[in-house]
């Protein structure tokens, strides 16, 4: 096997506060001990300038490579237009239709009122800004999950801060299914990294025309393009 390919086992971080186990604590955790362990972050982010980072579930599978310049792929985006390119500040993900009505259930007090690894002052916080902290915005900005594409040094910035919100929005949210997810787009908000958001990165649901893209990309193929390279 090539030499890059590497395997890194972290902790089981399912039961780090009392209650019922949240299996998905793991997420935010285990890629924070990955950087930190396996990457040897933030000592050695010289090393990784110029390198982008995939992370994704543990049941999803490429069906093409991901490139750092989408701009030329066929990719179906959602409003409002933006970057097509990862580098700093510039990072992806894929639409989930969550949208940003679950912001008014947290108290962004109590997230920026932490001392998180970034150090963010609180009033630089995107979380502190109505124009940047509102349903609207969240939803066309942050409102993504896995596949999440970025520069390394954007991701280590948003894992250690998912990390450290995870635990209170999941109090917060009195354990809901998707407070991790929430964590990571609450991270990206405060630090004001909008995402590009694709509904072509991940398809899962067949009946979710709108969101997904199952129209565009799979039901309007031929036979003959089903093996297209650029599909």
């Amino acid at each position: 096997m090539s030499p890059k390919f590497n395997l890194h086992t972290t902790p089981d971080y399912t039961r780090i506060v009392p209650g019922p186990k949240y299996n998905f604590f793991n997420k935010p955790f285990g890629i924070r001990h990955w950087m930190e362990h396996g990457l040897n972050l933030p000592a050695q982010m010289h090393q990784f300038e110029k390198t982008i980072v995939v992370i994704m579930d543990p049941d999803q599978f490429l069906l093409r490579p991901f490139v750092q310049d989408l701009t030329k792929e066929e990719e179906v985006w959602q409003e409002p237009s933006g970057h097509t390119v990862v580098k700093k500040g510039q990072p992806m993900g894929a639409g989930y239709a969550f949208g940003g009505g679950w912001i008014a259930k947290l108290d962004v007090e109590e997230l920026m009122n932490l001392n998180t690894t970034t150090k963010v002052p609180k009033e630089e916080s995107g979380l502190a800004h109505k124009e940047t902290w509102n349903a609207g915005y969240v939803g066309q900005n942050f409102a993504v999950g896995p596949p999440y594409v970025s520069v390394v040094s954007d991701m280590f910035d948003i894992v250690t801060t998912w990390s450290e919100f995870v635990v209170p929005i999941h109090h917060q949210l009195q354990g809901g299914f998707n407070s991790e997810m929430y964590g990571y787009c609450t991270a990206a908000a405060h630090l004001k990294l909008p995402h590009r958001i694709s509904s072509s990165f991940m398809i899962s649901a067949p009946t979710d025309m709108r969101n997904e893209a199952w129209r565009s990309w799979i039901d309007n193929r031929t036979s003959e393009q089903v093996c297209d390279l650029d599909m």
